[in-house]
């Protein structure tokens, strides 16, 4: 009896101590799994909320910066003034005062070209360098996605179905301000979040860019403002000839009104006190007259 007591007692012992190690067992490893799964997700440097945020950024800075490089504007010369004819001489008073007037008009005309060519340079300057800024912030995002996409994990970056890559494609393909480099850069960024594979079957139209696109942007710029300087010049030219030709016309009209006086004084009337009159006769009484006696 006291042998099946003691029995009893140690394979109770054996039971609660089984027992209890299966329980720390299960703990230990669902703590284990845990702790595990937490250290992947704590270990991502950026998310893809991240991600799509830089995406987004991109497109703000390249469409600002495309909208203050359609501010760049040239300068429409005015057409070329016919040469009237040289020979002054022959153009009537009133003909000469007629041009005067209309060179007076050209110049003023001149003047204000100047100045809008002037102000025009300056703000395409502005509105080039505001561009430039804005092309070099998007240029620095796709530098930091791609260097995401050659040190960060794939599950860190893009959530699968996402529609943001997609329309970061869409966005490169139909825009034309963003450089060919930079645009390349772009597509490269591209197919490498792309998880699902179907950047490999799709056709990018960033390869007809180079026969689209003549010219890139800086290029264009450049050739507005060597426009304007050229439009400056030849009206600066211009400007010279008017006056020169105003001072012809003038110089014409002068002339014309100086013989005008010298003819009109040569017919003036030699005034009276150059000739002598005769003295006045006495007055002298009647002879006949009878004179009464004193």
């Amino acid at each position: 009896m006291l042998l099946l007591y003691g029995l009893s007692s140690f394979l109770s012992i054996v039971m609660f101590f089984t027992g209890l190690s299966l329980h720390i067992g299960v703990t230990y490893g669902y703590y284990n799994a845990t702790a595990s799964s937490s250290t992947t997700f704590s270990a991502c440097p950026v998310f893809p909320s991240e991600i799509a945020l830089l995406l987004e950024r991109f497109k703000q800075h390249t469409i600002q910066g495309q909208e203050a490089y359609s501010l760049i504007t040239g300068y429409s010369p005015m057409e070329k003034a016919s040469k009237e004819n040289d020979d002054l001489t022959v153009i009537s008073l009133e003909e000469l005062k007629q041009r005067e007037n209309a060179l007076q008009s050209k110049l003023t005309q001149i003047s204000s070209a100047l100045s809008s060519m002037q102000d025009q340079f300056a703000s395409n300057d502005e509105a080039w360098n505001e561009a430039e800024e804005e092309t070099k912030k998007a240029a620095a995002i796709i530098e930091q996605l791609s260097a995401f996409t050659k040190t960060v994990d794939m599950n860190c970056l893009v959530h699968e179905g996402d529609s943001v890559l997609t329309d970061f494609k869409q966005f490169l393909d139909s825009n034309s301000f963003v450089a060919i480099s930079l645009k390349e850069q772009g597509v490269q960024v591209y197919e490498a979040l792309d998880t699902t594979g179907t950047a490999a079957h799709q056709d990018s139209q960033s390869d007809t860019l180079t026969t689209d696109q003549s010219h890139s942007a800086e290029d264009r710029y450049h050739e507005v403002q060597a426009e304007i300087k050229e439009a400056y010049q030849a009206y600066t030219k211009l400007k010279s000839t008017f006056q020169s030709e105003l001072r012809q016309v003038r110089d014409e009209i002068s002339s014309r009104a100086q013989e005008q006086e010298k003819s009109a004084a040569s017919e003036v009337i030699p005034d009276h006190e150059d000739h002598e009159e005769p003295p006045p006769v006495a007055e002298q009484l009647p002879t006949d007259v009878d004179v009464p006696a004193e």
